[in-house]
């Protein structure tokens, strides 16, 4: 799944609101989304969110990765565990 952002870094509060975006497109609801940390606009560069449904306490990793960089434009790969957080 691709997103794009501004790039330099992303802020996690930023980060979080383009996953929700990404997710809800692909998932028909939006889910609320946390990022702990910046993630650099570089190729590689990773982030990790927690996704939870509205009303529903359980926890989802999600893996961001930076997957292209054009000019002020950073794509991003988005992956959820199947599993929920422990």
């Amino acid at each position: 799944m691709g997103l794009a952002a501004c790039a330099s870094p992303l802020p996690a509060e930023r980060l979080a609101d383009a996953v929700a975006d990404a997710l809800e497109a692909r998932l028909g609801f939006r889910p609320e989304v946390t990022c702990l940390e910046d993630v650099e606009a570089e190729v590689g560069a990773q982030g990790r969110c927690t996704a939870t449904a509205e009303g529903d306490s359980t926890g989802y990793a999600a893996t961001v990765t930076v997957t292209s960089v054009t000019g002020d434009e950073a794509e991003f790969d988005v992956r959820v565990e199947r599993q929920p957080r422990g």
